[in-house]
């Protein structure tokens, strides 16, 4: 590793009304290394990101890159010195395919002067770019629409599209969030290969074992402040930055002795033998699964197990998705067995008559509208609702996560990723749910914010009586929470039971409570 500096930041502030987002940062950043940023939801890390990249203006402090000031120069002028950055939220072009995604910044000025105007056939350079971060070259994944790729390649394809800038500094936002152990055990050597070639970066995570094995130096940051920065071992041994970063490291959240025998509720949710079909692929294998009216009940397993088109399908959502891909020739969806709710067939019911029924989806990676301010996003998910229950539910949301009703004002897209997660669970409140189907709601969370979740979707169960399906990589999170739950593996729902049994299964031990 180099000792030359490469970024030099220096007292850098911004403020969002009266709230500290971040005051006065300041570090050092060497050519070759890997600085790791880690912190509480709401500490401040993908702000630095925002700042350092001119995605966001900064209030005060500077920014020098090779000994130039950058501090006001716009987003692009950043990039094209040679900064790229990929997103906490992806946002692919969803209808191009994978490759094609890669194209418009192979056409930017910094790719074309790096490659002295030879750059060639874009579509091969951007397929080599694609193999480069994981994509198998003869697979017909590179091929494959970028809005069907699960979560694993979409990490990939985020990547790729910054090396396409060729650039000196990359700063990644959570690049192993979501991803199997499988998935980060591939990414791992790729962020090592590209250290090797020179490649400078910033990660911000909330995996720590993997952040670690690469890191060089970690940053920890809370409440917009820089706390601690030093060698893995050296911050995490810090006992400010345990209780800040992992909580008290005792859940605070009680495992119920619920048994489903003892529930007397009625059950509202009856799937049975799902199967559904992409293309030739089978997703959804003859899944069958219940929910009692009360429940909380838990879906777990790896990602590309068949969680989330589970959800779209019990949603509707899929019906949506099936009707697009026919209007364009895309993919041909088949989808049979039976979906009930409160013993009503609606395997074909369309998703809005599901929502006026009281089917609620909140989505994986929460969706909310990044323009929208707090307030508006919750009374978009109002629109069902009367005046009456409209004003009851927005104050239940604002007692339920007091940190909204401060923020209220504020633009989505500028929230944490813990504040965005509580915003997406207010907003499907505000739509009067009955069923209210959480997708992945701890996705990318540090552990004190997941078990800050968990206690409150525990709350709504036992203070509204909304019963909850919730689905989740690992089961270990909302493990105290849950009345039941199901293990789902290649599609096929593996096994069943009550979180007792489950826990004590060895098969599903190792493999999904990450224990």
């Amino acid at each position: 590793m180099s000792q030359e500096r490469i970024l030099e930041v220096r007292n850098l502030c911004k403020a969002f009304g009266g709230v500290k987002a971040i005051d006065r940062v300041s570090f050092d950043l060497f050519r070759g290394e890997i600085v790791g940023i880690i912190g509480p939801n709401g500490s401040g890390k993908t702000t630095l990101v925002n700042l350092l990249t001119g995605f966001v203006k900064k209030d005060s402090g500077s920014v020098f890159y090779k000994g130039e000031d950058i501090t006001n120069l716009p987003a692009h002028k950043i990039a094209d010195a040679g900064i790229a950055r990929t997103f906490q939220v992806m946002r692919p072009y969803a209808t191009l395919p994978a490759f094609k995604n890669l194209i418009p910044t192979l056409f930017s000025p910094r790719a074309k002067r790096t490659a002295h105007g030879r750059l060639g056939d874009r579509d091969a350079v951007a397929i080599d770019l694609l193999q480069d971060a994981g994509f198998e070259r003869d697979a017909f994944v590179p091929y494959k629409l970028a809005g069907a790729l699960p979560l694993g390649y979409l990490k990939r394809l985020e990547l790729a599209r910054a090396l396409a800038l060729r650039p000196d500094v990359i700063l990644s936002d959570e690049l192993f969030s979501g991803l199997s152990m499988a998935e980060i055990a591939s990414m791992v050597p790729l962020v090592e290969k590209l250290q090797m070639r020179g490649v400078t970066l910033i990660m911000i995570e909330h995996r720590l074992k993997e952040l670690f094995r690469v890191s060089n130096r970690v940053i920890v940051m809370n409440f917009g402040e820089k706390m601690a920065e030093g060698l893995p071992e050296e911050v995490m041994n810090d006992e400010r930055v345990k209780q800040a970063y992992l909580g008290t490291g005792v859940s605070r959240v009680k495992r119920r002795n619920s048994s489903r025998r003892a529930l007397k509720g009625e059950n509202i949710l009856d799937v049975k033998e799902l199967t559904i079909f992409y293309e030739n692929a089978l997703a959804v294998n003859n899944v069958s699964l219940r929910c009692r009216e009360g429940e909380i009940v838990g879906i777990f397993g790896s990602n590309s197990a068949g969680k989330s088109t589970l959800m779209y399908a019990i949603s509707g959502i899929i019906l949506d998705v099936k009707k697009k891909e026919a209007m364009r020739g895309g993919e041909s969806i088949g989808l049979f067995g039976e979906i009930k709710f409160y013993q009503e067939e609606i395997l074909h019911l369309d998703p809005n008559k599901r929502a006026r029924k009281g089917i609620i989806l909140c989505p994986e990676r929460r969706c909310i509208f990044p323009e929208s301010s707090v307030l508006e996003n919750l009374m978009i998910g109002g629109h069902l609702a009367n005046r009456s229950q409209k004003k009851k539910t927005l104050e239940y949301v604002f007692s339920l996560f007091p940190e909204l009703a401060k923020l209220k004002k504020r633009e989505g897209g500028f929230l944490s990723g813990g504040e965005q997660q509580m915003l997406a669970i207010g907003r499907a409140l505000m739509a009067q749910p009955r069923l209210l189907l959480l997708d992945e709601p701890l996705l990318g969370l540090a552990p004190a914010i997941e078990e800050r979740l968990a206690e409150s979707i525990m709350e709504i169960r036992d203070q509204t009586g909304i019963t909850v399906l919730i689905s989740e990589q690992y089961a270990k999170p909302i493990y105290p929470i849950i009345d039941y739950g199901y293990v789902l593996e290649n599609g096929s729902a593996v096994l069943e039971g009550t979180p007792e049994e489950l826990i004590n299964n060895p098969d599903v031990v190792e493999a999904y409570f990450g224990v």
